[in-house]
């Protein structure tokens, strides 16, 4: 699971960048984050990585503090941004093989790790193909197989279909469906709305560090989510 408590980060005297952010993402849910560049999307998802530390507040996966235990936190979660970071110099099999031993348990083999990039929607001609020739859309799907590999407890998307063409968007897509129904719980900053609020279980408006408003899938139904969008980015 993912939660925040009250997460706020301050950059200086002047400027917050997140104020006061609190929710929470049950196992096997997606939650959705939008808002205009500088909302405070990436800076809230930062937090969880321990990539920036809260000012005040907490980031908290699977129970864990991740600020507080950011090694053990690091062991129950994925990561994608909007570039992939693969070895490039690498196979799609090496990369999953590599990642799949870091903090793992269990020992993963050849045919599991080959089973998953194929599930993931990467053909087999391509496992053996270094990945610094992927297409964009290529390199998410071998990062994704990594996160279900290594099974994921809580996963952190940031702008993950930005750049990808509509198949390569909707297998993305897929591939988060299915580490929902393996039990991760997801957290999303995108600016696509129309195809992630098809999936996500709910949705956050953010504006100037705080969440405007929350729905769930079944509010939306009743909610022009494109409107509120475009009023809360201007």
């Amino acid at each position: 699971m993912i939660t925040a408590e009250n997460l706020v980060k301050r950059f200086g005297a002047d400027h917050v960048a997140v104020n006061d952010v609190s929710f929470h993402v049950a196992p096997g849910e997606i939650m959705c984050l939008y808002g205009a560049n500088g909302a405070g999307k990436t800076t809230t998802i930062n937090m969880f990585l321990n990539f920036l530390q809260p000012s005040s507040g907490r980031a908290v996966i699977s129970g864990i503090d991740a600020t507080t235990q950011p090694l053990l936190a690091r062991r129950h979660l994925g990561f994608l941004s909007e570039n992939v970071r693969l070895y490039d110099n690498f196979t799609a099999m090496q990369n999953i093989l590599f990642f799949s031993r870091l903090g793992n348990e269990r020992a993963v083999d050849a045919d599991e790790c080959a089973a998953m990039l194929s599930e993931c929607g990467l053909d087999g001609k391509f496992h053996h193909r270094r990945v610094g020739t992927f297409s964009k859309g290529m390199r998410q799907k071998a990062a994704f197989a990594i996160c279900r590999i290594r099974n994921a407890k809580a996963l952190f998307l940031d702008e993950p279909l930005s750049g990808l063409d509509p198949s390569a968007a909707d297998s993305v897509l897929d591939s988060i469906r299915k580490l929902c129904d393996s039990g991760a719980a997801v957290l999303m900053s995108t600016h696509d709305l129309l195809r992630s609020s098809e999936i996500a279980d709910k949705v956050a408006l953010m504006k100037s560090g705080q969440l405007l408003a929350r729905f769930s899938q079944a509010e939306l139904k009743n909610v022009n989510l494109t409107q509120l969008y475009r009023e809360a980015i201007n």
